[in-house]
């Protein structure tokens, strides 16, 4: 398992870039290190590309706070008032996909 991972991001719009042209074909952009990374921006100057780090994917799930009426997050134990709205922990970015809501 890789320790880090480096991306593409484009300067103007702050996108990620996940392929990129390098001569005549088309490329994954995403790299095991930065060096790698920053090679494929300078193989293309007009795209307008720089490096980033890749932060890992974190998951959890809402559970339901009777006591205080709100619903907390597994991921970052910080609470919320209403998530009917969030796929996403607005704390800390863990993407709610790990089960069910508790109650």
């Amino acid at each position: 398992m890789r320790s880090e991972l480096w991306g593409l991001r484009d300067k103007e719009t702050n996108e990620l870039v996940l392929e990129y042209w390098a001569s005549s074909q088309k490329h994954k952009a995403l790299f095991s290190s930065y060096d790698r990374a920053q090679k494929a921006c300078n193989w293309k100057h007009n795209m307008h590309l720089e490096p980033f780090k890749i932060e890992p994917v974190k998951h959890g799930m809402w559970i339901h706070n009777d006591e205080w009426w709100e619903f907390i997050c597994t991921s970052c134990h910080r609470g919320i008032g209403n998530i009917k709205t969030y796929k996403y922990c607005p704390n800390c970015g863990a993407r709610m996909d790990k089960g069910e809501m508790k109650k």
